[in-house]
């Protein structure tokens, strides 16, 4: 949260690296951990540049390679 706060004062962007080949939305988990989202969504109505890119991890022989696939939309949820 220190650092999502640091990037809204400061302007800039976050990038989440999302590597679950189901992905089809990123979204903060409000339920496990409700000031984190507000956070984040604060940060986002405040103009900070949040994505998150859906990555295609493969394996080569003995070498790891991870790809970009796309950008996932990013979602808040509607909490009370």
């Amino acid at each position: 949260m220190k650092h999502v706060r640091e990037i809204a004062e400061r302007g800039g962007m976050i990038l989440f690296l999302v590597m679950r080949s189901d992905a089809r939305v990123f979204m903060p988990n409000h339920e496990t951990h409700p000031e984190f989202a507000k956070v984040l969504r604060e940060a986002y109505e405040s103009g900070v540049d949040v994505r998150a890119a859906l990555l295609r991890p493969e394996v080569q022989g003995d070498c790891l390679r991870i790809g970009f696939e796309r950008y996932l939309p990013v979602e808040f949820p509607d909490v009370i």
